[in-house]
């Protein structure tokens, strides 16, 4: 099959058989295709051809300047041409250390506005003595652009455009051998300072023409697509209906948003090529299409490995999120052979641990797991014999010894992009080492930093086969030639776009000479030259434009208002559906009888749960089915500081080392108001002893702060204590075993009290919750059942049952009783009528015993519907990948 891309017919006319020729192109994909297409065309015809020398424009001038260097052609010796990143940074280093210029937009996006300027005003020959300052970013560039020159003159650097100059220099002194004839292929924008180098090359007597025609074709449509993103499908669809009927019919894709819809695309035409692509176990492999936008190389993972690992390395302590991504690290040394350690691990360090971990803390709690401690050893020795500062050179190196230390990158095979992104990497250092001109020495911190940018700067295009559909953007589609190409997106917002002239260079001088972007003129007539291009580029063609983008109304491009318009059904078929479709359409309803899968008796030994299965039975029956019986349990997110569970969990602790000390209504009135809040700073401490325990981030500020907050709270509640009726604490914080229609359970209870007076027994549950109501203990599926079951099976029973709510600014106990006489906030049952309960105790708590009973008994049956008690009830559960719910 070939894949001939450019109109070979047209070129052997034009320029023969001329092996002395030159012929150029505007950038590499054109070149690279003219070259295979030419070998193709001689395989095919078994003759020999001597065909020219074929290059693209950027090649040629490197080419060029280094033959003026090897020469020492005059002007030229001793300079050295300035990388792009060499140059980015020499901008963002003048323009961050400019005094006078204060602005929202960091140096790092302003570099790249300053280097275009500086760009465009040497290819387009812009004069700018006797410019007219319109507005203080051209005020402020000027002056950049003069250190910048001295900063380049200093060095001995030039950039692109200047060394451009000097080979235009070195031709007029014919210092320079040319060839006999050049010849430009499919050059749609030749700035002027090109035009000048093609005009210097003609009068030494090297002829320069224009070669490539675009003769429209006869078969153009335009298709509207009711939503702009329905577009991609839809070409993919139509891609593969050719691909199918024709085999060996090249396609072209356009898709001039390529650079910000490359998901979008890609996703699309992978449903209809390669749906299979999406299930995990499957292996990276090419995939029948060419896409010719690349990704940032720092989204890549083994790259975002290195970069985390440097990070790490740095001294800083990380973040529970840093150092879990530092144990799910594929690309360590016994990512493989200690998965399931690190993978327990991680899920101790992000339930445990607060919001930061330093390099050694996560070494020590992984002892255990003897190859990634010792890499983390390594890798800390390895940062601690680097000086403070160095030169970027030596940062490069010291980061590659850093990155061998802990086995970078790692002990499995790597796959064909990953093998390709570390070549990358390799280059990313040396790109890094030519800095040591434009930073001098720096910290560690800024060195990684800068290798951050340049991988996010350096784009990454995996090396594939070739492939007969390619999918590219519009400028890189222009001159090429296909069977078919279908152009998306031609809507009157992008072609023509609305004008982005440079942000730092005056609006006139961009219009007066004609630099791109400038005008809503300069725009239109590019994409006049760009529709010719697209509608001479296949012998079909399709033109695709969306109606609709959210609420917004589109409409086509007025480029395209000759082509005659069909709907979608006449250039896509609709049995050419994508394989999702395919398969949703073939499967029908299938009946089965539901079997529910009871509780074993080995399984019920081996099971632990307390009153929180009960109350994820009562929630939905999946979730107890899940958690209990499935062992799926949710990794809690850190947080900033503390957790609202660590706040309710201080405050438990700090009231059972309060009511442990005093056990009595009584001792807590003898206290006096300065004996309580001594005890009050006592249980704090306790409490905080407690914590600090078991995480290494609670600081001393931490510490004050929450404390004063517990204080605060903790003296509301003793003081609301001191007028009830005289009692004793039975017992806090206390744990029973009932058995609740066969299910065991262990009940941890929070606090019983005995009333002095009457002997009367209250359970109580201590509640950080600002929104609680009695309500939620009635119905047959009861939403807050611990206080029900503490009532419903105390072995002792009890004659009233209350939430304790310990909340800012809401501190209360709220429940009922059978007399209500018991404390403020707990009411007698039979005026609770509100909350639905019974008005006898005793048939209350009978009531509650049969709800639970029937809990339990659902759960021992296996029942295990996804049937949640509310709609809200999804929100706060982790199991929605597994209930498929919402």
């Amino acid at each position: 099959m070939s894949l001939t891309l450019v109109n070979l017919d047209s070129f052997l006319t034009e320029v023969g058989d001329t092996p002395e020729a030159l012929v150029i192109t505007p950038n590499q994909r054109i070149q690279r295709r003219l070259v295979v297409s030419l070998v193709e065309k001689a395989l095919a015809n078994k003759s020999s051809y001597s065909p020219p020398n074929i290059t693209a424009l950027s090649q040629w001038i490197d080419q060029c300047w280094d033959t003026c260097v090897l020469r020492g052609v005059p002007g030229v010796g001793g300079k050295k041409l300035i990388s792009g990143i060499q140059e980015d940074f020499l901008w963002q280093s003048i323009i961050s250390s400019d005094p006078d210029y204060v602005s929202l937009v960091l140096p790092s996006s302003l570099s790249v506005a300053a280097s275009e300027a500086y760009s465009r005003i040497l290819l387009y020959r812009a004069d700018l003595s006797q410019a007219t300052v319109e507005k203080i970013e051209f005020e402020h560039f000027l002056s950049w652009r003069e250190r910048f020159i001295e900063a380049l003159q200093a060095n001995n650097w030039v950039t692109r455009e200047m060394a451009v100059d000097l080979i235009i220099d070195a031709i007029r002194d014919q210092a320079i051998a040319l060839p006999a004839e050049v010849f430009l292929l499919e050059f749609d924008d030749v700035p002027p300072q090109y035009s000048d180098l093609f005009i210097a090359m003609t009068n030494a007597g090297c002829p320069v023409r224009e070669v490539g025609e675009h003769k429209p074709v006869s078969l153009a449509r335009r298709v509207p697509i009711a939503e702009r993103s329905g577009q991609y499908e839809a070409a993919a669809r139509w891609a593969r209906a050719v691909i199918e009927s024709d085999p060996d019919a090249t396609i072209g894709i356009v898709c001039p948003e390529l650079g910000t819809q490359r998901d979008q695309v890609l996703r699309a035409f992978n449903d209809v090529f390669e749906p299979s692509a999406i299930l995990p176990n499957n292996a990276r492999y090419t995939q029948p299409f060419n896409i010719s936008t690349g990704i940032p190389l720092a989204t890549l993972p083994i790259i975002t490995a290195a970069i985390d690992i440097l990070t790490a390395a740095g001294g800083r302590p990380m973040s529970t999120q840093d150092a879990s991504a530092m144990l799910r690290n594929t690309f360590l040394n016994g990512s493989i052979s200690e998965f399931d350690g690190r993978a327990v691990l991680d899920a101790r360090i992000t339930s445990q641990i607060g919001s930061e971990i330093s390099l050694g803390g996560l070494a020590r709690r992984a002892r255990n797991l003897s190859v990634f401690s010792g890499l983390l050893d390594k890798l800390a020795a390895e940062a601690a014999n680097a000086p403070r500062d160095q030169r970027p050179s030596q940062w490069a190196q010291h980061f590659h010894q850093c990155l061998t230390s802990v086995g970078w990158p790692g002990e499995r095979s790597l796959d064909s992009v990953e093998y390709q992104a570390v070549g990358l990497w390799v280059a990313m250092l040396e790109n890094l080492s030519t800095l040591d001109g434009v930073t001098g020495h720096c910290s560690r911190d800024v060195a990684v930093g800068l290798l951050r940018k340049i991988a996010g700067e350096t784009p990454f295009q995996a090396e594939t086969q070739d492939s007969p559909i390619q999918i590219l953007g519009a400028l890189e589609a222009a001159g090429l030639r296909f069977d078919y190409l279908w152009v998306a997106d031609f809507n009157d917002d992008i072609f023509p776009p609305a004008p982005k002239p440079n942000a730092l260079l005056s609006i006139a001088i961009q219009k007066s000479f004609g630099m791109p972007h400038c005008s809503a003129d300069r725009e239109l007539e590019y994409c006049l030259r760009l529709a010719e291009r697209f509608v001479a580029g296949a012998d079909h063609v399709v033109f695709s434009y969306g109606l609709q983008e959210d609420d917004r109304d589109l409409r086509h491009s007025r480029l395209i208002d000759e082509v005659p318009e069909v709907s979608l059904d006449d250039v896509v078929s609709s049995d050419s559906s994508t394989p999702e479709h395919s398969l949703l359409s073939a499967v029908g309803l299938v009946e089965y009888e539901e079997c529910d899968m009871p509780v074993s008796h080995e399984e019920l030994l081996g099971m632990r749960g307390g009153t929180g299965l009960i109350k994820s039975q009562a929630a939905c029956p999946f979730q107890a089915f899940a958690k209990y019986r499935l062992g799926a349990r949710e990794i809690e997110d850190p947080v900033l500081g503390l957790s609202h569970k660590d706040r309710g969990n201080l405050l438990h602790q700090a009231l059972e080392f309060i009511w442990t000390s005093i056990k009595t209504h009584s001792a807590l009135t003898a206290l006096g108001q300065g004996g309580r809040h001594t005890l009050i700073a006592d249980a704090c401490e306790h409490a905080f002893a407690w914590l600090g325990a078991a995480r290494e981030d609670v600081g001393p500020r931490l510490v004050a702060l929450e404390t004063q907050r517990m204080t605060k709270i903790l003296i509301e509640w003793l003081d609301m204590e001191l007028s009830r009726p005289a009692f004793e604490v039975m017992a806090t914080e206390s744990t029973v075993e009932v058995d609740i229609a066969g299910l065991p359970l262990k009940v941890g209870r929070d606090r019983i009290d005995r009333v002095c007076d009457t002997g009367q027994r209250l359970v109580m549950d201590y509640k950080t919750s600002r929104s609680l109501s009695i309500g939620s203990w009635s119905g047959p599926r009861l939403p807050e059942p611990q206080v029900p079951l503490y009532a419903a099976y105390d072995p002792e029973g009890v004659s009233g049952a209350a939430f304790g709510q310990l909340a800012a600014g809401r501190v209360r106990m709220l429940g009922v009783s059978d007399d209500g006489g018991m404390a403020e906030g707990i009411i007698a049952v039979e005026k609770a009528k509100s909350s639905k309960l019974m008005p006898d105790w005793q048939d209350q708590v009978s009531d509650w015993r049969d709800s639970l009973e029937a809990l339990a008994a659902d759960f021992l049956s296996g029942k295990a519907d996804v049937d949640p008690v509310a709609y809200d009830t999804c929100d706060t559960c982790h199991l929605a990948s597994l209930c498929r719910k919402r």
